[in-house]
C-alpha cells in the first residue's frame, strides 16, 4: 500500500510529543538538548569546600612541623592549606579553575582537612610563617596529615597538576 505525503505527515505528527507549557517557542525544556540542568540543594552543599580558620594559639613562631601539628588539630586527614591573599579576597582560586568544571577538585577536597590561613602568614613576625616561608611563598599546598610529604602549589596551576597532588597524597 502506497502512502503519500499528508498520511506520512500524520502518522509523524502522532508519534511526536505534545508541546507543554515548559517547552519554549522551539519546543525546547531545560535539560534537554545541551541544557544543563539546575543542581539541586544536596549536590550544591557536596561541591562545597569546608575551609577551616585556624587562628594561632600563642604568638610565638613555630617550626614547620610544630606549625602543621597545630593546623591540624585533631583531624587525621591530609591537609590543603591555603594562604589568603589580597588578589583571591576569600575566594577559592587558587585552587579552582575559573574556565573549567571543578567538580573532581571538589570533590576530592572532602578527602582533606582544609585549612584557609589569614594572608598576614607571610611575614616572618606570623606564628605560622614556616608554612609559607621564602622569598616566593606558594599559594597553597598539599600534604600528609603529618606534613611530611609537601607539594607546593603557586596558585595558578593547571587543573591537573591538582588533580596529580590530590591523588599523590591520597594514595601513600
Amino acid at each position: 500500500m502506497a502512502v503519500n505525503g499528508q498520511q506520512r505527515q500524520r502518522r509523524q505528527h502522532r508519534h511526536r510529543r505534545p508541546r507543554d507549557r515548559r517547552d519554549d517557542e522551539d519546543g525546547w525544556r531545560p535539560g534537554r538538548h545541551g541544557h544543563q540542568p539546575e543542581r539541586g540543594e544536596s549536590s550544591k552543599k557536596r561541591l562545597r569546600i569546608r575551609w577551616d580558620n585556624v587562628i594561632p594559639k600563642g604568638e610565638q613562631a613555630l617550626d614547620f612541623k610544630a606549625a602543621i601539628d597545630e593546623v591540624r588539630g585533631g583531624d587525621p586527614r591530609p591537609l590543603i592549606v591555603l594562604r589568603d591573599c589580597d588578589r583571591c579576597a576569600g575566594k577559592d582560586d587558587a585552587l579552582l579553575s575559573k574556565t573549567l568544571d571543578n567538580e573532581k577538585v571538589l570533590l576530592l577536597t572532602h578527602w582533606f582537612h582544609c585549612v584557609k590561613l589569614d594572608r598576614r602568614v607571610v611575614e616572618e613576625s606570623h606564628p605560622y610563617h614556616a608554612l609559607f616561608a621564602g622569598k616566593r611563598p606558594s599559594h597553597l599546598f598539599v600534604s600528609s596529615y603529618d606534613g611530611e610529604d609537601v607539594i607546593q602549589m603557586p596558585g595558578d596551576q593547571s587543573q591537573r597538576v591538582v588533580w596529580e597532588g590530590l591523588n599523590r597524597i591520597l594514595t601513600q
